[in-house]
């Protein structure tokens, strides 16, 4: 058989990008601003573990570890025997517009900047001859925001006070199977349970006039949904892979109260909007899709590239039973 020339990698890559149209290239980003935007990206598929960071974030063809059931449990099939793994992550990152601040009632003059460390992974995974199994816990997205505290003081006495605290995870449970089929073909598919919580505290104080305003919010989020994919050596040197995730509704028990007390003028106003243990919100997950490929130089050089595509335009949150959110 002829072996595959170095040039043979480039044109691939030319190929896959000529697959997706060009409106498809700039992947969407919420803004900070929307509560359930976590922290860093949407757009990254499974966890990053040390071992994928090391390889570019790669992870459709490279298997270096079991958290790649979560991107490709296919590559389940290439790992030893017996693994465990176990991942930790610090992220810092800036934020301008979110919440409160920024978009119309508190201003900054620079941004702020919120840093945070976690053990984001652990995992275990088996393989026995032409079949492997994986089990996982994930820490998948973190909706915590820096903390607004802000004090209002003419001459020696406090005046007006406000504080914004949000935070909140969402965590995803994975069991998932895959075969090698013959040769340098594997396929493999996850079930993934997600169940996560999100609060929102905003306080408002007027000192002198004894008046509070308060606006409380939380989210208990849950989900199931799959994901699957291949991963197909071509040659001794190309491997091809394609991953997908099912689109998917994340149910809330949503609870709100919007409080304004004024003691004095014996004035205790409430808006309340509570669960009842009733899924009022729902946050639909759009559909995700890749492929990726890798090329082997030489035993010491390796070469890989992902393509990820969320279908954004499909995302939609219904907000205690209404229509909050259409992109």
């Amino acid at each position: 058989m002829r072996k595959p020339r170095f040039w043979f990698f480039p044109l691939i890559l030319l190929c896959m990008f000529a697959l997706f149209p060009e409106t498809s290239w700039p992947q969407l980003i919420l803004g900070q601003y929307e509560d359930e935007a976590p922290f860093r990206t949407w757009n990254t598929l499974g966890i990053t573990t040390a071992a994928s960071l090391a390889l570019g974030e790669t992870q459709f063809t490279s298997a270096s570890d079991c958290a790649v059931s979560l991107s490709n449990p296919a590559q389940l099939t290439r790992l030893p025997k017996i693994t465990f793994t176990v991942n930790s992550s610090f992220n810092s990152a800036s934020f301008f517009k979110y919440s409160l601040v920024n978009t119309g009632v508190l201003s900054t003059d620079k941004n702020s900047s919120l840093s945070l460390w976690a053990f984001d992974f652990a995992g275990a995974s088996l393989r026995l001859k032409n079949w492997a199994f994986a089990l996982s816990m994930a820490l998948v997205e973190i909706y915590d925001r820096p903390r607004a505290d802000y004090r209002y003081s003419p001459g020696d006495s406090l005046y007006y006070s406000l504080n914004l605290n949000q935070e909140g995870s969402l965590k995803n449970i994975n069991f998932s199977i895959a075969r090698k089929f013959f040769k340098g073909f594997s396929a493999g598919i996850g079930l993934n349970f997600s169940y996560g919580l999100l609060k929102k505290d905003v306080s408002e104080k007027w000192i002198r006039e004894n008046i509070t305003i308060t606006d409380n919010k939380s989210h208990e989020f849950q989900g199931f949904y799959l994901n699957g994919g291949l991963v197909w050596e071509l040659s001794e040197k190309i491997e091809v892979a394609a991953i997908f995730r099912t689109p998917y509704v994340k149910k809330s028990k949503s609870e709100s109260l919007l409080r304004y007390y004024a003691p004095e003028g014996n004035t205790d106003i409430k808006i309340e909007v509570p669960s009842n243990n009733d899924y009022n919100s729902e946050y639909k997950q759009p559909f995700v899709a890749g492929m990726g490929v890798s090329y082997k130089f030489s035993p010491e050089l390796r070469v890989a590239s992902d393509f990820t595509f969320y279908n954004w335009s499909k995302y939609k949150v219904i907000y205690f039973k209404e229509d909050f959110i259409t992109i």
